[in-house]
Order: structure tokens, then C-alpha cells, then sequence
């Protein structure tokens, strides 16, 4: 491998960082240790400015270019409490129609099906048998509307695309960038 650009960052599979390399962990360099590394980062990502920097911390985070945001701006979570805010207006209609108290023997009305089983003295379904009439407990039931009620455990939900963890590193060391 040739020499790196310093503040090159890689991904590595390794448990270690590498020589000339260090881990993408936040820690903070006095500008003394490497004056040519701090001429690059600054204190984008940490650090005074003066005396010492930040390294970028990557733990547990993905790199994004820089788009609409600074260089070193941090963001997102791994998980989002839902709220109804969040929700497109929507409804859960539902209808009660009223039905006739009992239904007759035989093929129903359109729309009067209202009925159970006939049942033998053993207890079994008699085989073959039609649906018999049945009578409702309470015939008060009239036509109208009904609203769902609230579900759900408001529990936070992972907003996490899948992963495998790697180690990011920082060179250290190497070739200093040029501008174009």
C-alpha cells in the first residue's frame, strides 16, 4: 500500500489501529504531537484550537458527506419515539348496521346473516343441517358510527439500517494533501 494522504480516513476489520494510523474515537491530540494533521482538521471536530483538536469520532456512527452541513457536524439517532404528529391523518371507519332480531330458517336476506348452527342434543354440529334463527340477547342496536380507540406501547422504534461493525482510522502520518 502506498503512503496515505494524512487525515485519510479508512475502514479497517482490524481490533487494533494500525502504525501512523489512529482510531476515529474523538480523542484529543495536543497541536505539538502533529501540527500537520491539526492544519488540516482545525477544531471541527473538537478540541481548542489552540493547544489541542479533536479527532472525528466515528464510534458508533457512519461518516455523510458534508452537503448542506460543516465539515465535523454530528447528527441522527438509532432509534425515534413515534408520535401521532408523526402520522399521516388517517381514519378506522366503522359502520353498525341494525339487523332484524332473528333471521329466518334457510337462505338470509341480503345483508341478514345473523345466525349460529344448528345444534343436536349430543352437542355436535348436526351434519348438513341449515342455520337456525337466532334471537339476540339485547335488540337495541341501531344504525351508526363507531371510532377505534388508541394502540400501541409507545415504545422507541429502531430507525437503524442493517450493519456489521468495523473500525474507522484516521492516518496519521503520510502524504500532506495538496489543493487542486
Amino acid at each position: 500500500m502506498g503512503q496515505p494522504f494524512i487525515s485519510q480516513i479508512s475502514l479497517w476489520g482490524l481490533d487494533f489501529a494500525v502504525e501512523d494510523w489512529a482510531f476515529c474515537d474523538g480523542q484529543i491530540v495536543p497541536v505539538s504531537q502533529n501540527p500537520a494533521l491539526f492544519s488540516l482538521l482545525g477544531d471541527k471536530y473538537g478540541g481548542n484550537g489552540t493547544t489541542d483538536f479533536g479527532l472525528p469520532n466515528l464510534k458508533g456512527r457512519i461518516a455523510r458527506g458534508t452537503g448542506s452541513q460543516d465539515r465535523g457536524a454530528v447528527g441522527g439517532a438509532e432509534t425515534i419515539q413515534m408520535t401521532t404528529a408523526m402520522m399521516p391523518e388517517h381514519s378506522h371507519p366503522g359502520t353498525i348496521l341494525t339487523v332484524a332480531d332473528t333471521a329466518a330458517e334457510g337462505a338470509p336476506d341480503v345483508g341478514r346473516v345473523l345466525a349460529k348452527p344448528a345444534v343436536t342434543r349430543s352437542g355436535t354440529t348436526a351434519v348438513g343441517s341449515s342455520f337456525a334463527p337466532y334471537q339476540l340477547a339485547d335488540s337495541s342496536f341501531s344504525a351508526g358510527t363507531s371510532q377505534s380507540l388508541s394502540v400501541g406501547q409507545n415504545v422507541p422504534i429502531s430507525i437503524r439500517s442493517p450493519y456489521q461493525t468495523v473500525t474507522y482510522e484516521i492516518a496519521l502520518q503520510g502524504v500532506y494533501p495538496q489543493r487542486d
